[in-house]
């Protein structure tokens, strides 16, 4: 169960999570003052949606457990530290013209050749 905003929205949707749907509300609790402004907004949960999903997940688990495997595999798939640092290393080398024809080879480079 996540709500349906934020940046775990990058990783999860609703093959992988079960969304609760939000309203963006002030910030209005007194434990946030020192942190938000009272222009700012945050996603409050829906509890009526919340509680229908948490009965979807009570009434059908196969259905979540199958989720929670989707999400498992996205993870895994997407954003291992193998998978991320590969991705980081690539970068790195296009900044620092590993990839260039006849470049000379970097530590960067070395490094991304060992993880592909």
């Amino acid at each position: 169960m996540i709500t349906g905003y934020g940046g775990h929205l990058d990783y999860l949707d609703d093959t992988t999570a079960y969304i609760v749907d939000y309203e963006s509300v002030e910030v209005r609790d007194s434990w946030g003052e020192s942190s938000y402004t009272p222009d700012q907004h945050w996603a409050e949960a829906s509890i009526e949606h919340a509680a229908a999903l948490m009965r979807r997940v009570a009434d059908d688990p196969a259905q979540a457990a199958a989720r929670g495997r989707a999400a498992s595999e996205n993870i895994h798939r997407n954003y291992s530290p193998v998978v991320v640092a590969g991705r980081f290393v690539r970068a790195i080398s296009l900044q620092d013209g590993a990839t260039s024809q006849g470049a000379r080879p970097t530590r960067w480079s070395r490094l991304r050749a060992r993880l592909s």
